[in-house]
């Protein structure tokens, strides 16, 4: 995503808007390539992680349907967070709201860039556990093909002090059919 960015933005900086940021990895890349940072998640914990990540970035607890982003340069919505629940289904069900006020906010030569899940991304369980420096996570994910939504659940262990901090969430998500997406 970084790397598209780039290609398409040039050497221009200016404000990038990270809907559904998650750990702020993206949030990070850009910001060190100097950017100003808008992240936009509905889980405090990936906030948290995301302003340890990115502390330059203005961090904002909120729904992608409700969100209406500033002036920018970029958005970004990777992650298929379009696809989550955002209380009346998905948030791709309310794309034509959600896309009309990225519009309104991009600049001239603006940039979108996302993602979406459709039927098909995981056909058998997947199910792992990974540790990277003082952090692990176990995930496993599962679609119900009848239904056509993602259910991917994760547990996160963090080193806090002498210690490990657990915490962890299910996500469900609502596959878009490949006709609405294009």
């Amino acid at each position: 995503a970084a790397s598209i960015l780039r290609a398409k933005l040039g050497h221009a900086r200016g404000t990038v808007v990270d809907i559904g940021c998650g750990s702020g990895l993206l949030c990070e890349i850009l910001a060190e390539a100097g950017h100003d940072l808008v992240g936009v998640d509905q889980s405090d914990a990936m906030l948290e992680l995301a302003g340890a990540r990115a502390p330059s970035a203005r961090l904002f607890n909120a729904s992608i349907v409700d969100y209406r982003p500033p002036p920018a340069s970029a958005i970004c919505a990777i992650g298929e967070v379009l696809c989550y629940d955002a209380g009346a289904g998905a948030a791709w069900r309310h794309l034509d709201t959600i896309v009309s006020r990225w519009f309104a906010a991009l600049r001239p030569g603006g940039v979108v860039l996302l993602d979406v899940a459709t039927p098909g991304r995981i056909t058998t369980p997947i199910e792992r556990f990974v540790t990277e420096g003082d952090w692990a996570i176990w995930y496993r994910g599962e679609e119900d093909h009848h239904a056509r939504s993602l259910t991917r659940e994760m547990v996160t262990y963090r080193k806090v002090g002498g210690g490990y901090r657990r915490g962890g969430e299910t996500h469900r998500l609502e596959l878009a059919s490949p006709e609405r997406v294009e």
